[in-house]
Formats: structure tokens, C-alpha cells, sequence
């Protein structure tokens, strides 16, 4: 792996190196950490997350020109193990149902963005980066415990910096307590890891990875966060017990960062209420949570549709997850090998709980979900059995790598908290920081031995200084008319969704398609009814566009404005069809039950 001779090569590598890590600096430190009013946030899904983005797009382009000017290529060997997974998550797109693909592109950008991330990483690989780039991470996580610290405690009233400071929950920058108290996890983690590689461990040191352990065990409590405060006291303590059984800890300092870990995890929330309304409940995670279809202040409504939102009046200890889980299962084992279809899970998940509450009245159910709350169980239902293959690839790479010794079992461990959250919630749809913090532990377990280095030919070399160009432009332009067109779409919310000239403002509806097209025929239909009359041509519009949504984006309010406008122009097989359907995936909808039984009237007169 010897660099091409002569000093040019070599300053080369110097200044790409520190240009590499000031990226990763601005994305962990600066970037993720930009927060303000949004439509939701997801981390795969390209629109969201802008900013930080941005930065690791930069940071590939840092990469690209790194090869460029070196020509020289590093690869490690367990690549082809993660690129072998690939092929099994996206092989099923040959034969299943591709209907909704182009609705999900968005997402598979996300992951090939990721896997482009990952190949940038490698081509700075060494002791010395891998150390900096859990340094850097352990920053970041430190940076959103002091956040959450001062959201608690010291801010009670929303502000332009503290935009949800008034629901009484920390949860840093992040939109979901669960996401922001597993990234703190990871902190914990991280502190961990940094002791292990301390040759001194001075009191200093010690007392503040255990003070640090402990505030985010009590953020955890704080913020209210269910699964992931159970994944950060699960990871914490078994990366203990890992590191004493090694050796790399003495008992009395497993003890002290035990205790740190217990007592800020099991001390009550009550014992430190300092919010001026003891009343404020934090809110669940459910409802901190902004999917990529609404969120708190921008949520779809069609017009003179009061909110409704359907619930199940039994609870349970475990939440919704029995119902999720035994409701997906069946869903896979219905279509074990081609799956649903990507794109699908949303309509079918309520088709197939609709059935599922038929049977149990009394199960909890959910009524809002794009995701089984389990990674490898999501692809498996879209996709079929195949993507399973590529999971247990995975795992059977990090086994053998670990064993052969081109993977720091260690490092690796680090990202446990990620790997628990998305067996149970799905992190790395919410934030962009999470998915690209466990590619960067990937990564820094990445041992030096399993580097392959490959000489680039000199023509290529010229060829990948414009394509790296090129590709950071498209990136670039792409990202910041998203991030226009979310400015106009919070205005046209601000203006109580009435100034129709925000939204023909957006240049680039594509990353926002779904809610683009429902303002906009929320605002036709708005104006039509003021008027007293409504356009036959635009409300066949809405016809057309309600009958497409509803197969891959079935809102319940969707689902009522449609038959509703079926009804109005007299349809009625349509208009019955669709109304079995929406009531057996929404069967509390109060809207639905009048209609059916106004449907009903009108059948029976015809008869």
C-alpha cells in the first residue's frame, strides 16, 4: 500500500486527510445540528436533513479529489460483504411489484448515498483517522447532552433556537425522544470506548465519562423515551461487562460507571420537576414524532374535515408492538418470496390489520404507520425473503471479520445502541446523524491489515476530478431547492395555508410531491367552495389524484374526502368500493360509518 513516490503525492494526501476531517467536523458539530421549523425529519430519505447532507457531500467530493490527486484506491475486504447485501435488498425489484417505486426512489438514494459515504470513509482509513473519527463523534453526542441539559432545565418557553422548548421534553435537535435518548446511548458508549484506549486514566478523566454516563441515562428519564432508554441500559451495561471480561476495565471502575448508568436511569422523574407547570406531561414518542406525511402544525386536512384520529380503547404494557409485529409476520408469510411490492407497506399493513381486528376487537392497534417498527422485518415484507439474506450476511461478515481480525470487535460494539433501536423503532429514518454515525463506526472498526490499496491509471484519475464535480453539483442544487421549497411550504402554512403563491414558488416538488400536490388541490377545493360551486374539471383532478394517493398514502381524511366527492357526482359502485375499503382499515372513522349508512339509503332506493 506504498503511496505513489514524491513529495507532491504526499502533501496531497497531508491536506485531503485535514480536509477530511474538517468535513466530518462541520457535519457532526455544525451541520446535523441546524434545527428549525420542518415538515418531519428522516435520515435515508434524502429531502430531510439538508444541511447535513450537504456536509457529507461534501466530504465525498473531498474523498473523490483525494484519489484524483494520489491515484490511488482503498477498499476493505468486508466491502464486498455489505456490497453482497445490497444486491439482496434491491435483486427482489427484478420480479416483485414495482408500482411504487419511483415513490420510494427517494429512499433508495439514501442508502446508495450511505454506501458512497462509506467507500469515501475508507480511502482515509488508518489507526490515527479511525481515532478521530469516534472523537468526533463522541463530541456531537456530548454537544446534544449539554442541549438537552438546557432544554430541560433552563428553557421553558419556545423560542427561534428552542422552536418545541414549551412540550417540556429534551430531546436535542432530533424530533423524537426515542432518537435523541439512543444517539445519547451512543455517547455513553463512545466514553466508554475512549477509556479502554486510555493509556493514563486519571481521576479527571474518570469522573467526568461517569458524570457524562449518567446525564444521559437522566435525559433518557427526562425526556420520557420508552424502547430506547431500555436499548441505552442494555447496550451501556453489556459493553461494561464486555470490556471487563477483556481486561480493558478493572472492577472498580465497571462498578462506578455501573452505578453512574443505574442511578441516573432509575431515579424519578419527579425528583427533578422544575418545569413551571408540573401539570406538562412529557409527550410520548408518538407524538413528538413527524412522519414524512404530517406533523403538528402541518398536517393534511381537506377542507371541512375536523381532525380526527382513530384510536383502540384497550392499552397495553407493550404498546402497539404485538399487533404490529403479528400483523407484518403475517404479511410476510402471505408473500415470503416476492413480497408486497417496495413502496407498499403503509396500505397493506391496514388492509391486513382491518382483518387482524376482525379476529382480536380487543388488540391495540395503529392507524398512521409506513414502518413495522423492525428493519429486516420492513424489507421482508416488501421485498420477501431475500433481504433477510443480506442481514444475516451482514452478520455473518462482522463474525468472520472479527475472528480473521480486519474488524476491532471493540469499535464495532460501539454501535450496538443503533443496531437494538432498529430491531425496535426506525432511527435512521428520523436522522440522518444516526445512519451516518453507525456507517462511521463501520468504518472506524476497520483494521488496516484488511486494506486493499488499488493504483489508479492516470486517464481515470482525470476522469473522476469532473465526475466528483459533477456529482457535488447535482447534490448541491438538488438539496438546496429542497430546502427552498420547504421554506415556501412553511409559509404557505404560516399564511394559514391561503397565499397559493408560495407554493407555485416550489422549483423542485419532487422531493416533496405527496404534500405538494394535496395543498394545492386543498387550496382549488378550498376556493371552490367559497365560491358555492365547485369546477367539475378540477374536482375530477382531485378524483384522479385522491384514486392514487389512496393505493400507496391511505390518510383516513383522504379516504373520506374521496368518497365523499364519489358520492357528490353520484358514484356509487366506486364510491361503495372504496368505502369497505376505508372502513376496514380506519373502522372508528365517524365520517365513513355516516357515509356507509347514507350509501346504504341511496342503494336501497335503487333497488
Amino acid at each position: 500500500m506504498n503511496a505513489p513516490a514524491g513529495k507532491y503525492s504526499e502533501k496531497a494526501e497531508r491536506i485531503t486527510w485535514w480536509m477530511g476531517i474538517v468535513c466530518l467536523v462541520i457535519l457532526f458539530w455544525v451541520a446535523m445540528n441546524y434545527t428549525s421549523r420542518n415538515m418531519g425529519g428522516s435520515g435515508v430519505q434524502v429531502p430531510y436533513n439538508t444541511f447535513a447532507w450537504l456536509a457529507a457531500s461534501l466530504f465525498v467530493l473531498v474523498a473523490l479529489v483525494r484519489v484524483f490527486l494520489v491515484r490511488k484506491f482503498l477498499l476493505h475486504t468486508s466491502t464486498m460483504y455489505y456490497a453482497g447485501a445490497l444486491v439482496c435488498f434491491f435483486l427482489p425489484l427484478i420480479y416483485s411489484d414495482r408500482l411504487f417505486l419511483d415513490v420510494e426512489m427517494l429512499r433508495i438514494i439514501g442508502m446508495l448515498s450511505g454506501l458512497l459515504f462509506f467507500v469515501a470513509l475508507q480511502q482515509f482509513v488508518g489507526a490515527r483517522f479511525n481515532s478521530y473519527l469516534l472523537w468526533i463523534l463522541l463530541a456531537s453526542t456530548a454537544i446534544q447532552t449539554v442541549w438537552g441539559l438546557v432544554q430541560y432545565y433552563f428553557i421553558f418557553e419556545s423560542s427561534r433556537l428552542f422552536w418545541s422548548a414549551a412540550q417540556g421534553s429534551p430531546y436535542g435537535v432530533f424530533q423524537q425522544v426515542n432518537v435523541f435518548t439512543v444517539y445519547l446511548a451512543l455517547g455513553s458508549m463512545l466514553s466508554l470506548w475512549g477509556v479502554s484506549r486510555s493509556r493514563v486514566r486519571s481521576k479527571w478523566l474518570l469522573s467526568s465519562v461517569a458524570i457524562l454516563i449518567f446525564a444521559n441515562a437522566h435525559l433518557a428519564v427526562l425526556s420520557g423515551a420508552d424502547t430506547a432508554r431500555f436499548v441505552g441500559l442494555v447496550s451501556v451495561l453489556s459493553y461494561l461487562v464486555y470490556l471487563r471480561a477483556g481486561q480493558t476495565l478493572s472492577t472498580n471502575f465497571t462498578i462506578l460507571f455501573a452505578v453512574a448508568l443505574c442511578f441516573g436511569s432509575f431515579t424519578p422523574k419527579t425528583f427533578f420537576d422544575v418545569r413551571p407547570d408540573s401539570r406538562l406531561e412529557v409527550a410520548s414518542a408518538s407524538q413528538l414524532a413527524s412522519s414524512s406525511i404530517n406533523d403538528s402544525k402541518t398536517s393534511y386536512r381537506l377542507i371541512d374535515t375536523a381532525p380526527t384520529k382513530s384510536t383502540n380503547p384497550t392499552d397495553s404494557a407493550l404498546g402497539t408492538r404485538p399487533t404490529i409485529y403479528a400483523v407484518s409476520l403475517a404479511m410476510f408469510l402471505d408473500k415470503p418470496l416476492t413480497g408486497h411490492g417496495i413502496g407498499s407497506f403503509r396500505k397493506q399493513y391496514l388492509l391486513y390489520q382491518g382483518e387482524y381486528l376482525k379476529r382480536h376487537p380487543a388488540a391495540p392497534a395503529e392507524f398512521n404507520l409506513s414502518h413495522p417498527h423492525n428493519e429486516p422485518l420492513y424489507w421482508m415484507v416488501e421485498l420477501g425473503a431475500l433481504p433477510l439474506v443480506g442481514f444475516l450476511l451482514v452478520l455473518s461478515a462482522w463474525f468472520f471479520s472479527v475472528r480473521l481480525g480486519t474488524l476491532d470487535l471493540t469499535t464495532l460494539l460501539v454501535g450496538l445502541p443503533l443496531v437494538l433501536q432498529s430491531l425496535l423503532e426506525l432511527p435512521f429514518y428520523h436522522s440522518v446523524a444516526h445512519y451516518l454515525s453507525f456507517v462511521i463506526i463501520l468504518v472506524a472498526s476497520m483494521s488496516i491489515g484488511g486494506l486493499k490499496s488499488f493504483s489508479v491509471p492516470r486517464w481515470f484519475a482525470l476522469f473522476i476530478g469532473p465526475l466528483a464535480l459533477w456529482l457535488a453539483s447535482k447534490a448541491w442544487v438538488f438539496l438546496l431547492s429542497t430546502y427552498y421549497a420547504l421554506l415556501m411550504f412553511l409559509l404557505f402554512n404560516a399564511s394559514g395555508r391561503e397565499n397559493v403563491n408560495y407554493l407555485l414558488e416550489v422549483n423542485n416538488p419532487s422531493a416533496f410531491k405527496l404534500r405538494y400536490e394535496f395543498e394545492l388541490f386543498q387550496w382549488q377545493l378550498r376556493r371552490a367552495r367559497e365560491k358555492g360551486e365547485i369546477d367539475l374539471e378540477q374536482l375530477n383532478g382531485y378524483l384522479r389524484w385522491a384514486f392514487s394517493t389512496v393505493q400507496y398514502a391511505p390518510m383516513q381524511t383522504t379516504y373520506e374526502n374521496f368518497v365523499a366527492s364519489l358520492v357528490l357526482i353520484n358514484n356509487q359502485v366506486p364510491a361503495r368500493r372504496y368505502l369497505d375499503e376505508g372502513l376496514l382499515m380506519y373502522p372508528n372513522s365517524e365520517k365513513l360509518r355516516a357515509f356507509d349508512r347514507q350509501l346504504s339509503v341511496m342503494e336501497a332506493a335503487d333497488e
